[in-house]
């Protein structure tokens, strides 16, 4: 009974045998011999393969085609993804630029600091200081405190006016941080200033001067806050 027991052959095994049946080098007797499975069952397995084999080659085109067309819609998204960083840095750019010359047209300083962003770094903006003698100065790369002044102020900024307001629109919110820093410059004493405005320190003119006939757009100092 123990001779009735049907043999278990792999995948591998299979296909060894049936490769080699179809390489003719040997007869189906010899093979059955060699590798001692019925000669039957070597023909079957012979002709499955050359069954399969043409079938093997089409689902190997179908997935390099596959794998083509993800590749295309692939390079299309980061193409269109190219696109729009390009197309957001332009207007950022744009609105630097414009921010700048706004600014130089009210004060000309003698450096201008800003960090290595690609919208300060573009000829395009680096441009807009020729002509006023201003020297450029950039943070380093990692150092978080060559700017610490202006980050200061924004953190200033947003703890006593950003967050304290939920603005309902660009045009509240322009309107309310202009009213701050008119605020800010001309009646927010500052202890590191001599308990003086920003307003004090750079004109070097008092606010008491009658500032109402000076600057009508101005307010009377208030020690409403001190830093």
């Amino acid at each position: 009974m123990a001779g009735n027991i049907r043999r278990r052959h792999d995948a591998a095994f299979k296909a060894r045998v049936a490769l080699e049946a179809l390489r003719g080098e040997k007869t189906i007797a010899q093979i059955a011999s060699e590798y001692g499975v019925h000669p039957n069952q070597i023909r079957q397995w012979r002709q499955k393969l050359l069954e399969e084999l043409p079938q093997l080659f089409s689902d190997r085109r179908k997935s390099a085609e596959k794998d083509g067309e993800e590749l295309q819609a692939e390079l299309y998204r980061q193409i269109g993804q190219l696109k729009v960083e390009l197309d957001w840095q332009s207007q950022m750019l744009a609105f630097c630029v414009q921010a700048l010359e706004k600014a130089l047209i009210l004060s000309k300083p003698e450096i201008f600091n800003m960090d290595q962003g690609v919208q300060f770094t573009a000829a395009d903006f680096i441009s807009r200081f020729q002509g006023h003698n201003i020297q450029i100065s950039m943070d380093g790369r990692g150092r978080v405190y060559d700017n610490i002044f202006v980050e200061r102020l924004w953190r200033t900024v947003k703890y006593e006016e950003v967050y304290l307001h939920d603005y309902r629109s660009v045009s509240e919110a322009h309107g309310r941080l202009t009213a701050y820093f008119q605020f800010y410059n001309t009646e927010r004493i500052h202890e590191a200033l001599g308990y003086r405005t920003p307003f004090e320190v750079y004109s070097g003119k008092p606010l008491n001067f009658n500032p109402v006939q000076a600057y009508p757009n101005l307010h009377l100092k208030q020690a409403r806050f001190l830093s």
